[in-house]
């Protein structure tokens, strides 16, 4: 499997994204200031993770969670029948996905 996650901090407000195959490892990476990007601002906390059977479809998860470009991500990221397990509602300004 693998997950694409969301940490918060402790330390400051904000959040940080990534995708790994071993979410235990990675986590413990972040919180003993082994990332570049998350050393400053120990300790972190799993705030939100998906995972996923294909690496490709974690990747291109993160990459659209990444880019603030306000686009949700297509409801057939999880596979050619998600169309039918999701609904698309605007809700709060924006576009979301919900189960059916």
């Amino acid at each position: 499997m693998y997950y694409v996650y969301i940490l918060r901090s402790l330390a400051k407000p904000g959040h940080y994204t990534g995708h790994t195959k071993n979410l235990e490892v990675r986590l413990q990476a972040h919180n003993n200031d082994e990332s570049r990007h998350t050393s400053n601002y120990c300790p972190w906390f799993l705030e939100t993770v998906t995972s996923f059977r294909n690496e490709q479809k974690a990747k291109a998860f993160e990459l659209n969670l990444k880019s603030h470009s306000g686009e949700p991500f297509p409801p057939n990221i999880f596979g050619p029948c998600s169309s039918y397990l999701y609904q698309q509602r605007s809700y709060r300004g924006g576009t979301h996905y919900f189960l059916k």
